[in-house]
């Protein structure tokens, strides 16, 4: 399998300049851990001989391939003793076991060699064979006590395959920001796969968006430390939100192995006419992104960091229900100040038009919906409230005849717009829907489609109404949950 490198670039605008002067960038590459590393970091000074220590740290430490390592000692019972990346290792494994309810286990190294993942092997082993294996397989069989390793079977065998490379990875990460240096590369794996790994170039463009002003684009490719190249056709555009109000992402240098970025929530068409005082925008969630596959392609998710979870201070629950042609919530929470989120697990069934609006009494609305057979997810903000200051709207002159009118829903003005994200046509959906005072962004199925649009309404949203069209749909799933500090 080949091995590809990741990294987030970022670049604003339609060139890349500043005032700032251009550091030199460095490149480095070599083997370890029975594969390839490439990294690119600005610096003066040449770090290839402490970068390649640091990496080899780990190998001395937890690669099963080297006989002298503290793992490979720790599997042939020639030690119990440990050092301080394996116990580093150990915690990290222990946490991810504990929240997956055992299905990640750092155990399962006699499994992996009778299969010969690990060490070659000529044949396969039998159902007999591997239940005598399972029975030294689990990490309650494991007691970590004042860097001593004690296992209930000498049998038992550790892999950290999974987490080694990672840690090279933070150990290298965490030498450069003690260097002061923030810019290098950040790798993503594609749908989780460590060994799959590709570059994303970020670029944030004004004016240009699919439904006009500011926007954020993205390419997936391969980068030699020179040279990007992009692995789409010209022809093909990649958004990492389909809103009209997701801006100048950054992403921070100091989070290990997570890339997580941060955008501005507006546009530059109407930044300046927005009915707030005495701010002008605001930022949107932090997102977490990651890298999958769909059709043959690769694409960017961005979902809401874990974190945010943190931010509920009371979960209400609503019964399963099927929508025939309407459903009714008369309130979703009492005393809403207007900032909540929405879990939502929806079972399409023969529904056409799968659809929700979010209004309060004033009949100010947002309204959200899949419309199956042209498999678009809307979200159409027209009557949401404040909508009149659009008008005002400053549109670059490259835009005058551009697309919108033609692929927008409900198009108004550059403001009150309707905008709309491609989807697959699936039985089952899930939507996480943030909403605070002047802002709804949604994530479907995990971030692989992520919308952030801007809001003014008088008064909070704080009823709902569901419909459908063509056929019935049913709510699995409904929780509300109330945001604050």
């Amino acid at each position: 399998m080949g091995k590809y490198w990741i990294c987030i670039c970022l670049a604003w605008g339609l060139g890349i300049g500043g005032c700032t002067p251009v550091q030199q960038y460095r490149y480095t590459e070599g083997k370890i851990y029975g594969t390839f590393y490439h990294i690119s970091y600005a610096s003066d000074e040449d770090l290839k001989e402490e970068i390649l220590r640091q990496m080899e740290s780990v190998n001395a430490s937890l690669s099963m391939f080297n006989p002298e390592s503290v793992i490979a000692r720790l599997n042939r019972n020639e030690t119990d003793s440990t050092d301080a990346l394996f116990q580093k290792m150990y915690a990290m494994a222990l946490q991810v076991n504990r929240k997956t309810e055992g299905a990640f286990d750092i155990t399962v190294g006699p499994l992996v060699n009778a299969w010969g993942f690990g060490f070659k092997q000529n044949s396969f082993p039998d159902s007999a064979r591997i239940d005598t294996l399972r029975q030294f397989v689990g990490m309650d069989l494991l007691t970590l006590t004042e860097g001593k390793l004690q296992k209930k079977y000498p049998e038992i065998t550790l892999d950290a395959s999974s987490i080694a490379k990672g840690l090279g990875v933070d150990l290298v990460a965490e030498y450069f920001e003690r260097k002061g240096l923030n810019d290098y590369m950040v790798e993503l794996p594609v749908d989780g796969d460590t060994e799959h790994k590709k570059w994303a170039l970020i670029v944030n463009v004004n004016p240009g968006c699919y439904f006009g002003g500011s926007a954020t684009q993205y390419f997936i490719g391969d980068f030699d430390g020179t040279r990007f190249i992009c692995d789409s056709k010209p022809d093909v555009t990649k958004w990492l939100d389909w809103g009209k109000d997701h801006y100048a992402t950054v992403s921070f240098s100091n989070m290990g192995r997570r890339v997580i970025v941060v955008p501005w929530m507006s546009n530059w068409q109407y930044c300046n006419n927005v009915p707030t005082k005495p701010f002008r925008g605001v930022n949107a969630l932090p997102r977490e992104l990651g890298l999958y596959t769909q059709s043959g392609d690769i694409y960017l998710s961005a979902a809401p960091v874990a974190e945010v979870k943190n931010l509920r201070k009371e979960t209400k629950e609503i019964p399963a229900f099927t929508v025939a042609n309407d459903y009714h919530i008369e309130s979703l929470l009492p005393d809403n100040e207007g900032a909540y989120e929405l879990s939502l697990d929806i079972t399409a069934e023969k529904a056409e038009i799968i659809g929700f609006s979010l209004f309060n009494d004033k009949g100010e609305k947002v309204d959200i919906y899949f419309n199956l057979p042209e498999r678009k997810l809307v979200m159409d903000r027209t009557k949401s409230g404040i909508v009149d200051f659009g008008k005002n709207s400053v549109t670059h002159e490259i835009e005058v005849h551009d697309r919108r009118k033609t692929t927008s829903i409900n198009y108004i003005d550059d403001f009150a717009l309707a905008t709309w994200a491609p989807v697959r046509k699936e039985n089952k959906y899930r939507l996480d829907i943030f909403v605070d005072k002047c802002s709804v962004e949604i994530f479907l199925n995990e971030g692989k489609i992520a919308m952030s649009n801007l809001v003014f309404p008088t008064e909070p949203y704080n009823r709902m109404c569901f419909y459908s069209k063509g056929g019935t749909f049913k709510v699995d799933t409904f929780k509300v949950h109330r945001l604050s500090l």
